[in-house]
């Protein structure tokens, strides 16, 4: 595995941080490069350029090594206090399928906790705290009215479904963009919690709502009865602000065709 950047002698980074400024970078580039979520593209960028991502056909520009996705998983399971036993992150590197293919299929992770009503909370709750630790307090918007209780939140499928889980799933971007309603393509294979996961294992894609959409958890079901007579209507979105990167937990009603989110199901 490639070394970080950040491991190279001095002798080979002041001719790289001459290199950008001979190609006209200034403090103000750097600036910029140190918010969040602009040196994951410019990483993806140079990797293009490099042909990286184009080695193999529908290959994702965001895609990272399965290793540094079990590093990931170690580090949340660690900070968190999860429980999460090593034999069994060490079982699923074993496992690892192939990186899927799709501009914007991810490889990632089904994590639940518990059983039932309260397990649909706990998984919810822990994987909202991790993606504050990952993106940092300031870096997270969380609508007050997504709310993990047994009156708030549910799954679509039920929450007596719910049963303690740990193992890989593959996650499409891409999907159900274009629609009448999220209503119209939901179905049991719609990710809920599974895109809690994404938030905090992945820092890319950069949300720009043409090419990379917001996404929505369409596998949850939302009920604010401050803003809906109706029970239920709400589905909680995952999206960016293009200002400065910040994480929006949101949620819009199930009626929406809002192509800027799209609706992923998890891949068979």
């Amino acid at each position: 595995m490639t070394a970080r950047i950040d491991t190279i002698g001095f002798n080979e980074l002041a001719p790289t941080i001459r290199s950008l400024g001979d190609a006209g970078g200034t403090v103000d580039d750097a600036d910029w490069l140190r918010k969040p979520g602009n040196a994951s593209d410019t990483i993806a960028f140079i990797r293009e350029r490099q042909g990286y991502a184009t080695s193999r056909p529908g290959a994702n520009p965001f895609a990272v090594p399965v290793e540094t996705l079990i590093e990931r998983l170690r580090q949340a399971n660690q900070a968190q206090g999860w429980s999460i036993k090593r034999k069994d992150i060490d079982a699923l590197a074993k496992t690892a399928p192939s990186l899927p293919e799709g501009r914007l299929a991810f490889l990632s992770f089904r994590i639940r906790f518990g059983e039932g009503q309260k397990g649909v909370e706990q998984t919810a709750n822990a994987h909202i705290a991790e993606i504050i630790r990952v993106h940092g307090e300031q870096g997270v918007w969380r609508w007050d009215y997504l709310r993990t209780d047994k009156k708030h939140l549910r799954l679509l499928v039920g929450n007596e479904t719910q049963k303690p889980a740990l193992e890989w799933c593959v996650i499409d971007l891409d999907a159900h963009r274009k629609r009448q309603s999220i209503t119209a393509v939901r179905g049991p294979k719609s990710i809920a919690d599974e895109g809690l996961v994404l938030a905090w294992l992945y820092a890319n894609p950069r949300v720009d709502y043409k090419y990379n959409p917001g996404l929505f958890l369409a596998g949850y079901e939302l009920n604010v009865p401050e803003h809906d007579d109706e029970p239920w209507q709400f589905v909680p979105i995952v999206l960016r602000r293009l200002e400065d990167g910040e994480f929006y937990l949101f949620a819009l009603w199930r009626s929406r065709d809002y192509s800027a989110g799209s609706v992923p199901s998890l891949r068979e």
